[in-house]
């Protein structure tokens, strides 16, 4: 049996297309916990839903989880491994989407356009005081991550002629040389930037990548993007940044401690996320870089042809975790 925990319920018809005699189970997106029918065999989930060990051990069937994102850090992989749960992901779905996501939040942090909007729209006042912004043209951008989605964002940026700088274990010296990039060390990379863009995974190497000590380096001023993963920037230094004026602003669709939003939380760690995502100087999202109707179109696309190669006894594309 195939579960499918859908983002959007309209996204069911293109499962039912491609299975139309075959029974699926659909659930809203969210928890696991005692929903999903104990005979799955399959599971597609998304980033807004942890597979947890304890979520798995009620489902005894279970032979593979494709996510239909390109993170995977939602999944206890150690628990996979340990069951013969193959787990594959969907890894270029929206590497020009996202891409463009974490542009539009740099212009719109950089020229305060939320704010600009919400004076104009709910307090119905056409004056600028305190609404001066920054060009972005021949700035120093640094990208922190450069796999698909931070290579095209470097071409995104050039079109306002910016010395870039970026930041990768693994560096793309081809790409580089496209968009006339320089590979530093992170800390460098945080001295030089006007602009930083985050587009690293989650890893324990990468958490908290930015943190009090990296605050210390940046430029005063800096503008601070991060579509990739919430935990590589630690709260207690983006939110300090933000109230020094250190950190101009920060355009994020992803935040540490997201799981709290939405929740009755009274914790430090709810208290500090609320403080950032209320500040003034920050446009925030919650996952929604992703969210295109082409890139849906290629998710659930690719999803179903992992599926089904599962199905035919093939060896699925994009495996993350084999059994």
């Amino acid at each position: 049996m195939i579960s499918i925990i859908l983002n959007e319920s309209n996204e069911e018809a293109q499962f039912v297309a491609a299975w139309p005699d075959q029974p699926l189970q659909f659930y809203a997106a969210g928890s696991l916990s005692s929903v999903v029918h104990p005979d799955t065999t399959i599971l597609s989930v998304f980033i807004h839903t942890a597979v947890r060990a304890d979520d798995m051990s009620r489902l005894p069937k279970l032979r593979m989880i494709t996510t239909r994102s390109t993170g995977y850090d939602h999944i206890d992989l150690e628990y996979c491994a340990a069951h013969g749960i193959t787990v594959c992901n969907v890894p270029a779905y929206g590497e020009r989407t996202v891409a463009e996501y974490a542009m539009a939040l740099l212009l719109a942090s950089s020229r305060l356009l939320i704010p600009s909007t919400v004076r104009l729209q709910r307090d119905f006042r056409a004056d600028v005081v305190g609404l001066r912004g920054i060009d972005i043209f021949q700035k120093t951008i640094g990208i922190v991550g450069t796999g698909r989605i931070g290579r095209n964002f470097g071409r995104m940026c050039m079109g306002f002629a910016p010395t870039i700088v970026a930041y990768d274990v693994h560096p793309d010296h081809t790409w580089a040389a496209e968009v006339n990039a320089t590979y530093v060390g992170l800390d460098e990379l945080y001295r030089q930037s006007d602009i930083i863009s985050f587009h690293a995974p989650l890893t324990p190497q990468t958490h908290h990548l930015f943190g009090m000590a990296a605050l210390s380096h940046v430029k005063h001023g800096v503008i601070i993007i991060n579509t990739s993963r919430g935990a590589l920037i630690a709260n207690e230094a983006l939110l300090a940044g933000l109230d020094s004026g250190q950190i101009r602003a920060a355009g994020l669709d992803v935040e540490e401690y997201e799981h709290l939003i939405g929740t009755v939380s009274r914790t430090p760690e709810a208290h500090l996320l609320k403080d950032i995502l209320a500040h003034p100087h920050v446009i925030a999202s919650a996952h929604n870089a992703f969210n295109s109707h082409e890139a849906i179109e290629r998710i659930i696309t690719t999803t179903i042809d992992t599926i089904r190669q599962v199905q035919a006894g093939m060896v699925p594309q994009h495996v993350v975790l084999a059994r």
